[in-house]
């Protein structure tokens, strides 16, 4: 049963949002206080870095998995089991011995945050109606950006006032609050409405259901899709990873002013967000020709840098725009693409499967465009941006037919 009353519709939203929001809380912390664990507790910075790469990694191995759970189990549950865990390495951080135990942990902790995205879509796609899920979809996105802002402002405050240990301790009861409210609410919206698991079961009878699933999906260029994603994280954490370092090389400046010039980009990204859904729901109803849309503007602003790369606020407001156009185009592929396979019951195995090829690419930027800028220096790196740019914009174009036709036969 879809929910239809406006106040009902806000309260799963916001609901949503806070889910979200304490899955970001969660997750990126140690992110930022690495540098501050460093210096007390004198373990060097690459030792340290090995518990982010933990979590990149399970966190992207794990969407395969939570998404397929979405759709087999009831995917309010598991949001549960994925922020009771994340809450409980928060709570554990402070008494790791040594970094290794650290990285550990936070692996864990990134595979019980992969618990929370897929399933949240899959919840919000099964109670709301095609009219009222992209406003509330993308308000939950948004919860991603606050989450990372929060933890920028509220992690020095803290650490200042009790140390790094009470800044674990403080989000991790943030998330046990989210988690009883969560678990309440799921009641209660399930008494009423039904359960999100049954549809799934349901189509999960006629014995055929992940190859009625498959068949359509591979026909719609699902292989495509997947390159097309990729490439969007590769370009995505691309830019935003070596922003800060190709201003400190371009212009000179220190390392500090030159991550001051990255702070404006989760504001930016929110703004885009609504701007992207707007777009999507009122104008452009195609996802992968929106997405073909934000890949050109990347192209035309990358254009530009080379033009202007001597001037350094241009410069700076390019590379802000190229991390958002990727960022926007990941988000309404990811958001939409998978639920138009909702009559399939397999919204949440599709978000899972895409989300997973994003982080990939993130994965491979970091190295690849390492090597790159290395041996080759920025202009190279520059070219291999336009050139996978353009893939992308070729990759997605079968697809984006196929889906056309298979909304028109709806």
């Amino acid at each position: 049963m879809k929910i239809t009353k406006k106040a009902q519709v806000l309260l799963l939203t916001a609901m949503g949002f806070a889910v979200y929001f304490t899955s970001y809380l969660t997750r990126v912390g140690f992110n930022t206080m690495m540098i501050e664990i460093s210096k007390a507790e004198g373990y060097a910075e690459t030792q340290l870095s090995l518990a982010i790469t933990a979590a990149f990694i399970s966190y992207g191995l794990g969407q395969l998995f939570s998404g397929y759970l979405g759709d087999r189990f009831n995917p309010t549950r598991i949001i549960i089991i994925g922020l009771s865990v994340s809450a409980t390495v928060n709570f554990s951080m402070p008494f790791a011995p040594n970094p290794t135990f650290m990285a550990l942990l936070w692996g864990l902790n990134g595979l019980a945050q992969s618990f929370v995205y897929p399933p949240t879509i899959k919840t919000m796609s099964t109670y709301l109606t095609a009219e009222n899920y992209p406003n509330a979809i993308m308000t939950v996105a948004i919860a991603g950006n606050m989450g990372t802002l929060a933890v920028s402002l509220l992690s020095p405050l803290i650490i200042n006032l009790s140390g790094w240990r009470t800044a674990f301790f403080c989000f991790g009861g943030f998330a046990v609050a989210v988690i009883v409210i969560w678990t309440v609410y799921s009641a209660c919206l399930q008494k009423k409405y039904g359960c999100p698991e049954a549809p799934a079961k349901a189509r999960d009878t006629s014995g055929d259901s992940s190859m009625g699933f498959l068949k359509p999906a591979l026909a719609c260029g699902l292989i495509l899709i997947m390159i097309f994603i990729f490439l969007q994280g590769f370009l995505k954490d691309g830019v935003n990873t070596w922003m800060a370092p190709y201003i400190s090389d371009v212009f000179k400046m220190s390392s500090e002013k030159s991550i001051l010039s990255t702070m404006l980009f989760p504001i930016i990204s929110a703004c885009s967000i609504f701007l992207t859904t707007f777009l999507r729901k009122k104008v452009i109803r195609s996802e992968l020709l929106l997405a073909m849309i934000y890949f050109s503007t990347f192209l035309v602003c990358l254009g530009l840098l080379v033009i202007l790369r001597d001037l350094y606020l241009p410069s700076v407001i390019l590379l802000t725009l190229m991390t958002v156009t990727m960022t926007s185009a990941n988000y309404v592929t990811i958001t939409f693409v998978p639920i138009r396979f909702a009559k399939y019951g397999r919204v949440s195995t599709m978000v899972g499967i895409l989300n997973s090829c994003t982080f990939v690419g993130s994965a491979l930027s970091a190295v690849g465009l390492a090597y790159v800028k290395t041996g080759l220096g920025w202009n190279a790196v520059f070219i291999l941006w336009a050139a996978l740019a353009v893939i992308g914009i070729s990759a997605a174009l079968f697809p984006m037919r196929k889906l056309k036709k298979m909304e028109s036969n709806e």
